[in-house]
């Protein structure tokens, strides 16, 4: 039986290396390309070190937004008396609102009809619910026993939106994910809990807790396409290529 002359053998080899170098090559340098993703979020992560504006005793009294330009937009505690009749009995509640806090460029937080928040689960569309952007209540207790909403809840999230007047005041859309303790005006209540928030900067509607997480782009597909293909090739020559004994 005829075999191969040394030179068709070095050949056939030099062939199966360069393949093998081009895929290695090419998931080497495929690595190095930029990937896309959703850059245009800007977005503050408060989890590890959350913001409460209210009244316990980790309460604050307001927290803003880092936000381009004059907006002044976020959370604040408020305090009020009223009478049930002139001279007579007087009512105290305490609020935690949210909302465009003046002295800015305008900014909102979407409410419900009766003025108050209006709290959506992650993943809600930016546009998802009922009323209008402005002020609103988030929670109200008062020492008489009364409260709104009757119930906290954790990890809810809030659509905002606000002017960037460094950009001629276009509009900006964004979220903020909080959780609300309703313990009651005696109890130290209500208080705000602040985990984090985000908006895009072009203008576009994010989704509830949306945030720049890049996704896979061609880059990033080519790399895992080389990587295993070199892997496969890799080992199909070390089995093509394998020691034989000498007859």
């Amino acid at each position: 039986m005829n075999t191969p002359s040394n030179s068709v053998a070095s050949i056939a080899d030099q062939t199966h290396t360069a393949n093998l170098a081009s895929l290695l090559a090419l998931a080497a340098g495929a690595v190095t390309l930029p990937q896309t993703g959703q850059a245009d979020i800007i977005y503050t992560d408060l989890n590890s070190s959350p913001v409460v504006v209210g009244y316990g005793g980790a309460g604050s009294n307001e927290f803003l937004f880092d936000v381009p330009g004059t907006a002044n937009i976020g959370f604040v505690r408020e305090s009020r008396v009223t009478y049930t009749q002139p001279g007579s009995n007087t009512i105290n509640y305490r609020s935690v609102k949210a909302g465009d806090l003046g002295g800015g460029a305008l900014g909102g937080i979407r409410g419900n009809a009766p003025g108050f928040a209006s709290p959506q689960l992650f993943g809600a569309t930016w546009n998802q619910g009922a009323g209008s952007f402005g002020n609103v209540a988030v929670g109200t207790a008062n020492d008489g026993g009364l409260q709104t909403p009757l119930n906290g809840y954790a990890n809810r999230y809030l659509a905002w939106v606000f002017s960037d007047s460094t950009q001629g005041n276009a509009l900006r859309y964004g979220w903020v994910e909080i959780s609300l303790s309703m313990a009651g005006y005696n109890a130290g209540g209500p208080n705000v809990t602040i985990l984090g928030y985000a908006y895009d900067n072009t203008g576009l509607k994010p989704t509830m807790g949306q945030s720049a997480v890049p996704e896979p782009s061609s880059a990033a597909f080519m790399v895992l396409g080389a990587l295993m293909l070199g892997a496969r090739g890799l080992r199909k020559w070390r089995q093509n290529h394998q020691p034989t004994g000498q007859s």
